[in-house]
């Protein structure tokens, strides 16, 4: 199994197979095809299985907590890649980098957040920060934090960002009133908002390119 990864990839791997192959290295000795099947039984799909938590993981057949623990391990390693992809102030062209980054940056968060990502004049990044966050279905949002936030990073424009846990990217009543009252407060300041990104699952709604700002 590893030569065939290492001559052809990951791509012709079928999840359980991708599990099997991890689980050599905590279980060297062991057949490791019916704990994979288990896995897959229990939480339904890869990213399932390195979602789950490590209580709920040890109770799989085969999966002690050095396995457990190794899973989480390699789905941290995900997250700091993707983070780690981007210098320190990327510069952000156009709504496909701003909404690649904001997705990299928030990753898979299970609670709803509002984030800021302030550009200087060139469309470097000078700061991503959280502003608030919330349970896992809204947000509140308070203005004067976010215009705080805005002026501390001496923001030239502005993209605002948050995330819908659940995976939808659409914008809601909510989230549309909002980027309105936000545009008009930081045009009064003459601090341009560019974009409002949505995140979910991976993927991510530009207001922007919708012609919705």
């Amino acid at each position: 199994m590893r030569n065939r990864y290492l001559q052809n990839g990951i791509d012709g791997f079928a999840p359980h197979e991708v599990l099997e192959m991890l689980l050599f290295y905590v279980k060297p000795r062991a057949d490791t095809n019916g704990i994979a099947h288990a896995l897959l039984n229990t939480f339904g799909s890869f990213s399932g299985v390195l979602d789950a938590n490590i209580e709920n993981l040890q109770q799989v057949s085969g999966i002690g907590k050095e396995s457990a623990v190794f899973f989480h391990l390699v789905k941290d390693c995900m997250k700091l890649y993707s983070k780690s992809k981007w210098a320190a102030k990327p510069l952000l062209s156009n709504s496909a980098e701003v909404g690649t980054y904001a997705v990299d940056m928030i990753g898979d968060q299970t609670e709803e957040g509002f984030y800021l990502i302030c550009l200087d004049p060139s469309n470097y990044v000078n700061s991503f920060c959280k502003v608030e966050s919330g349970s896992a279905y809204r947000a509140n949002v308070d203005v004067r934090k976010v215009v705080e936030r805005a002026l501390l990073y001496r923001a030239h424009h502005i993209v605002l960002v948050h995330n819908h846990p659940a995976g939808a990217v659409s914008p809601s009543e909510n989230d549309i009133a909002l980027t309105k009252k936000l545009v008009k407060t930081f045009g009064e300041m003459d601090i341009p908002v560019i974009d409002h990104i949505i995140v979910g699952k991976g993927h991510f709604y530009s207001m922007a390119e919708r012609g919705m700002l």
